[in-house]
């Protein structure tokens, strides 16, 4: 991963939504209805992926003006669910409609 990019990764941690920060410190990474809630590395008995590597991921499938998302997670059909820092409303980016689709 490029240093620059996962510096500034680890950076927006310091502005992520509490409640994101509690769940990842207590859980590590899990499900929450059908959103897959993503942590810090590749979960042990669940094949999820680490937030590191969706974000990255969904940097360069996104719009240009998400190219700032932070992606905690993903929803059951693969919608990435996240932030762009300094704000931190999760929102869902729904891929079929190009566009956010809701804060959570």
């Amino acid at each position: 991963m490029d240093k620059v990019l996962k510096k500034e990764i680890v950076e927006a941690l310091e502005t992520e939504p509490p409640d994101y920060k509690e769940f990842v410190c207590r859980y590590g990474s899990g499900e929450i209805g059908n959103v897959v809630v993503l942590g810090l590395r590749e979960a042990e008995f669940v094949p999820t992926p680490s937030f590191f590597d969706q974000t990255i991921k969904y940097r360069k499938e996104l719009p240009i003006e998400y190219s700032n998302t932070i992606v905690i997670g993903v929803d059951g059909v693969g919608n990435p669910v996240g932030f762009i820092p300094p704000d931190t409303s999760i929102f869902v980016f729904d891929q079929n409609f190009g566009g956010r689709c809701g804060k959570i």
